[in-house]
């Protein structure tokens, strides 16, 4: 039977995990969703049936517009108009479309987060974990047929395309969230900026993003009236309505739903709190930073990290990385040997074989780090 390789963060191997069992989680995630909608679909807000309308008369009548004798361009998410137009022209129903959107989506941004934590070193129960803190929502249930499902996939994969160094899968997912909402663009260039040497290959992200995102703005300023959808510009005009902002608006969401929106931002508010304390807890040295140094994938070239290991904690210093490495082997200039890593180790400890120690490259730094009791070569 064919199977998958999960590594295994503490010991650093592969262990077997069963092909079949790598689609229990989409699986299961795709039954919970179908059933969370199956509970929202009596709810969903004004807004969502604004979007299906413009879904159906695009699937039915192939026109772009809230009704069918007005041409109008204030669909704040061509492409979640687009799926869903797609989708309705298949189910022939525009809200059990919205629905088929949803599930998908979920099962994409639950394959997204394994993927990057299946790369990261971290727990099996990351990714299920992190789809039903969104699942159950009350915020996120209540945009149900709107964007924000599918922009929340779109960075999750945009997450994985960065942390793999894949630059033209990069770019064209930029392109794609450009067009499921415009503010996103600010989301994937802090991404793309926080990978280690951003620049290498950044020409291509550039051009696949505009090569996807550049047809439609052309499109919409010829036959629409404006590259932008209305929305944009109205929202970004617009600083306040009434006494409310997008600063204060949670406060609003308070006053009349307390609970829910006690709930909605609950989760953010204890990852912030928990970051607070991780970063408090890596000055001091202390052994909570070991243990959620796994969800950290970028640092700074050169810089001095804690390398958790079996048995030792290792301080790494400059030095080449091992996938730096591969790339300059690849290259024209002549490859130059990579630095050896200095390392202090607890004392007793010594090493499983002779052989060439191992040490992680960035891409991969829950690998465990083999160590000779401070030598050096």
């Amino acid at each position: 039977m064919t199977v998958a390789q999960r590594r295994d963060p503490v010991a650093g191997i592969a262990a077997p995990e069963s092909r079949p069992r790598r689609w229990v989680l989409p699986g299961a995630v795709a039954v919970v969703s179908a059933l969370v909608f199956a509970v929202v679909r009596p709810h969903l807000v004004d807004d969502t049936f604004i979007t299906l309308a413009y879904a159906r008369n695009l699937a039915f009548h192939g026109h772009w517009g809230l009704i069918a004798a007005e041409t109008s361009n204030t669909a704040t998410s061509p492409l979640n108009v687009l799926l869903l137009a797609a989708l309705t022209l298949v189910l022939r129903d525009a809200v059990l479309a919205a629905g088929a959107l949803f599930v998908l989506c979920q099962v994409a941004l639950a394959l997204a987060l394994r993927r990057t934590g299946d790369r990261a070193g971290l727990p099996a129960w990351f990714a299920p974990g992190a789809v039903a803190l969104l699942t159950v929502n009350p915020l996120l249930l209540s945009s149900i047929g709107l964007e924000v499902e599918l922009g929340a996939a779109g960075i999750a994969w945009l997450l994985v395309f960065a942390g793999e160094r894949r630059p033209v899968a990069l770019g064209v997912l930029t392109g794609l969230l450009a067009l499921v909402r415009l503010d996103l663009v600010v989301v994937a260039l802090v991404l793309f900026a926080l990978r280690r040497r951003f620049w290498e290959k950044a020409w291509q992200s550039v051009l696949a993003a505009a090569a996807v995102a550049l047809p439609w703005f052309a499109f919409s300023w010829v036959v629409l009236g404006s590259a932008v959808p209305d929305t944009v510009i109205i929202k970004t005009l617009q600083k306040s309505w009434g006494q409310w902002d997008f600063g204060n608006g949670p406060g609003l969401y308070a006053e009349v739903f307390p609970w829910a929106t006690a709930a909605s931002f609950l989760p953010a508010a204890l990852a912030l709190l928990a970051f607070a304390l991780c970063v408090a807890d890596a000055a001091r040295g202390g052994p909570l930073w070991a243990r959620v140094r796994p969800f950290v994938r970028w640092c700074p070239p050169g810089s001095r990290t804690t390398w958790p290991t079996r048995g030792c904690t290792c301080r790494r210093t400059t030095g080449t990385t091992g996938r730096a490495w591969s790339r300059r082997r690849s290259s024209s200039r002549p490859p130059r040997r990579p630095r050896r890593p200095r390392s202090a180790c607890r004392p007793g400890w010594r090493p499983p074989s002779r052989s060439r120690a191992s040490w992680s490259s960035a891409s991969a730094p829950t690998r465990p780090v083999a160590c000779r009791g401070g030598s050096r070569r």
